[in-house]
């Protein structure tokens, strides 16, 4: 399954720095400081108009946009692209603020302090990533080939396990920072946008340290996941993609952490 890595990166300012509008944070650990002294390849913005898959690791996009002309752009990006990229959403600025790393075709890597630094001054925050197809080209009159075609399609827009193992581990931190807040995950494929967050119940668990309470039931919907799309990718019959996603939706998801999936309009 396509994955999001974890990652550190070279200090750099927050976008919202050059916005002027920065509060002093109270964390833990400071990340960053207005006044550091950045090494000479540090990272840059550059204001687009849409949201590209951007490949130079010295550059940040940024683009202001309301969240359904962002889908709009993830959908044209998960049709198109080959790599993976991933975007933190501010719906109190309409800012889209690129965090990824090094995408691949498989997995894409977040660079995690720049990620941190929003998530302190933003009590709302949606990250966004993409699930890009293999290619597979046109599969008829190989209905092999459509079954290979419709799983890819329908893993694409399923969390994997390191999807889901990310959501716990910057949520711990962002509900550390903001008890009240709401932090969000999705995942653009082309079939439509899965959303994948805590309950109220399980950021409830995750402030308190019920780790087993919220990994326990999570890694078995998991296992009980892969086992049974893998014996209906195996089978004769198509696969209806929509139908099979809401399914797997309907498996994964468990008291501490909701999954839903909304194709597009």
């Amino acid at each position: 399954m396509k994955r999001l890595l974890l990652a550190g990166s070279l200090a750099t300012l927050s976008v919202l720095l050059s916005l002027g509008d920065i509060r002093e944070a109270q964390s833990p650990q400071p990340i960053f400081r207005q006044e550091s002294t950045l090494p000479p390849d540090v990272l840059y913005q550059r204001r687009l108009e849409s949201l590209i898959v951007n490949s130079d690791p010295k550059v940040r996009t940024i683009i202001m946009k309301d969240e359904e002309e962002g889908i709009r752009d993830l959908r044209r990006l998960a049709r198109q692209e080959l790599l993976e990229e991933v975007w933190a959403y501010l719906p109190a600025k309409k800012l889209w603020v690129e965090v990824g790393l090094k995408g691949s075709e498989m997995e894409v890597q977040v660079d995690i302090p720049y990620l941190n630094l929003l998530m302190i001054h933003h009590e709302k925050i949606t990250l966004y990533h993409t699930h890009p197809p293999r290619g597979i080209p046109s599969c008829r009159p190989l209905p092999a080939r459509c079954r290979e075609r419709e799983a890819d399609e329908i893993e694409a827009a399923t969390p994997s396990r390191l999807d889901l193992r990310l959501l716990i581990s910057l949520s711990e931190r962002f509900y550390a920072w903001h008890p009240a807040g709401g932090m969000i995950h999705k995942i653009a494929s082309v079939q439509g946008i899965t959303a994948y967050a805590f309950t109220e119940g399980g950021k409830e668990r995750i402030l308190s340290s019920q780790w087993e309470h919220v990994a326990g039931p999570l890694s078995r919907s998991i296992a009980i996941l892969e086992d049974a799309f893998f014996r209906r990718v195996k089978s004769d019959t198509l696969l209806d993609p929509l139908r099979e996603i809401q399914r797997n939706m309907d498996t994964l998801s468990t008291p501490s952490v909701h999954i839903t999936f909304t194709p597009y309009r």
